[in-house]
């Protein structure tokens, strides 16, 4: 495991998804600060005060943040993975050139994978 991940920021509305994501990496990265918003306006925010934190945005957030987020995100602020709910979702955000997770099926270790992936910008 990385030892450059010391903070991840989830962005996803609350629920069992947003649980789940929390119990994993605490799991995977133990000495992390895990923290959690619900938009990606708050996720600004935070990382205003904090802007080394790794960022997982999830596709389904309402409107187009998550796009928005993929935008504000692009090189050299590329710390961000985005957690995609289809494969078209996936495939848009490839294009984007974002790092990126399928969630359907997910396991710890493709988790972990984009979370290396993403914190190597």
């Amino acid at each position: 495991m990385s030892k450059s991940i010391n903070q991840v920021l989830i962005v996803s509305e609350a629920g069992r998804l947003r649980d789940s994501l929390r119990v994993l990496l605490k799991s995977c990265y133990p000495l992390a600060a895990i923290e959690e918003t619900e938009t990606f306006p708050a996720a600004l925010h935070r990382l205003a005060a904090d802007p080394g934190a790794l960022v997982l945005v999830d596709a389904a957030l309402p409107g187009a943040q998550a796009w928005q987020a993929l935008d504000w995100f692009r090189a050299p602020r590329a710390r961000c993975v985005l957690l995609a709910h289809s494969l078209a979702q996936q495939k848009q955000a490839r294009e984007a050139g974002a790092n990126v997770i399928l969630l359907d099926g997910f396991t710890a270790e493709s988790l972990s994978a984009a979370v290396e992936a993403g914190a190597q910008g």
